[in-house]
């Protein structure tokens, strides 16, 4: 082959490397958009997942409740019984020792006295040993008859309808736990035996996403500002559930008969144009009327009609400051 032939060659070969090279870019090319839309794809269906659990969280507060307490099964409790002392490490230590028969080659060596004063010993142990069990078991029911009595104690004054043993139980149970991080604030008081009073505060009209999200028919993501009734209808929708979840916790773990809640959130005042801590929903729940409601499937804001109250509402301009029930607009115990 001649130089030229050769050089030729050579050309030919780096002109089909840098084909394929281009092929094999193309592709990789191809691929990576396609990974790209494959990820956006899923980026998309993820946050209209997002989207979705979040409006069902605030619409939602209100379908669940803790587990209810039975104060008059807690009454009734029996105290703990006393742990009677027993000896038996010590009896079986004493047995031991007075089976013990030396054997011929005990007695040939005078082991006898040495193995003797060892099971003698073993039983002062094993006597020390019973009375740390015991001494451990008194200690423990004293703790165990300790929280009796308190229990005992707090249950019966709830029955017996103690304002103080009343907030105590509050205080104790937390039932409000969850909603508290929820960002739900709560001041509660108990005027009388059969009432709760509870200021509530919850989040500002920020809680409610401002932007819907939705997938397109290719599955792209579409992201459309929420109409305004809409925004304020699921606003009001979580205030009334939040009001609807508080009373169904205190009729949960309290003998109450009505729950009176008034909730303030921070609005837009527009007399002075700055944000300001204003009661905007103020409601009378009697327990017979919460507890025949259907939760999964009740309206929060329509339920509010149901009891006495003052809500002050337009779908055009969300909640308005109002003034809160007056002892005498509570309904009837």
């Amino acid at each position: 082959m001649t130089l030229n032939g050769f050089l030729r060659e050579v050309a030919a070969a780096q002109r089909r490397a840098a084909r394929n090279e281009q092929r094999r870019q193309r592709l990789a090319n191809r691929v990576a958009k396609l990974q790209a839309k494959v990820d956006e794809l899923e980026r998309a269906a993820l946050e209209v997942e997002e989207y979705t659990d979040r409006i069902a969280q605030l619409t939602s507060i209100h379908h669940s409740v803790g587990e209810p307490v039975n104060w008059s099964e807690i009454a009734a409790r029996t105290a703990p019984e006393e742990p009677d002392r027993q000896s038996r490490w010590e009896s079986a230590a004493v047995a031991k020792r007075d089976q013990f028969k030396p054997a011929f080659w005990q007695r040939w060596f005078r082991q006898e006295e040495k193995l003797r004063a060892k099971l003698d010993q073993a039983v002062v142990e094993a006597r020390n040993k019973d009375e740390a069990s015991y001494s451990g078991a008194i200690k423990l029911y004293q703790q165990q008859l300790k929280q009796w009595q308190a229990t005992t104690q707090l249950a019966t004054s709830v029955l017996a309808g103690n304002t103080v043993a009343l907030q105590t139980a509050l205080n104790e149970l937390e039932p409000l736990a969850e909603m508290q991080e929820m960002g739900c604030v709560f001041e509660v008081s108990f005027p009388d035996a059969h009432t709760a009073l509870v200021d509530l505060a919850v989040e500002s009209e920020s809680v409610v996403p401002k932007e819907s999200k939705s997938l397109t028919g290719s599955g792209k993501l579409s992201v459309k500002n929420t109409p305004q009734a809409k925004f304020f209808e699921l606003y009001q929708d979580y205030v009334c559930g939040c009001v609807l979840r508080t009373a169904r916790e205190f009729f949960s773990f309290l003998p109450l008969t009505r729950v009176v809640v008034t909730v303030h959130a921070t609005l837009l005042n527009s007399a002075t144009g700055h944000l300001n801590k204003q009661s905007i929903l103020s409601v009378g729940i009697p327990r017979s009327t919460c507890e025949g409601l259907n939760f999964q499937s009740v309206d929060p804001s329509d339920a509010m009609k149901l009891f006495p109250h003052r809500m002050g509402f337009k779908r055009s301009q969300g909640f308005s400051a109002i003034r809160q029930l007056a002892p005498e607009e509570y309904p009837s115990v």
